[in-house]
């Protein structure tokens, strides 16, 4: 059995400006986080969503309580 390599992540950097008026639009609601690794895809729906920075680009999200429990029972 041969191990394939995992394929690099892709970068992404926003333009600051299109970043600031995209976070903009975002006034309230669910917003998804999702991921992929070598297990597969996974995801959660988060209603704790902010912008931190325009430079470096950074947002905040906090899971639930119940999301975390579920994921440490695993």
């Amino acid at each position: 059995m041969t191990a394939v390599p995992l394929a690099s992540p892709a970068r992404f950097e926003p333009e600051p400006r299109r970043f600031r008026q995209v976070l903009g639009h975002f006034c309230t609601g669910v917003t998804v986080i999702a991921t992929a690794d070598e297990d597969g895809p996974a995801g959660f729906a988060c209603q704790s969503f902010a912008a931190v920075s325009l430079d470096p680009p950074l947002v905040l999200f906090c899971p639930g309580r119940a999301l975390l429990r579920e994921r440490a029972g695993r």
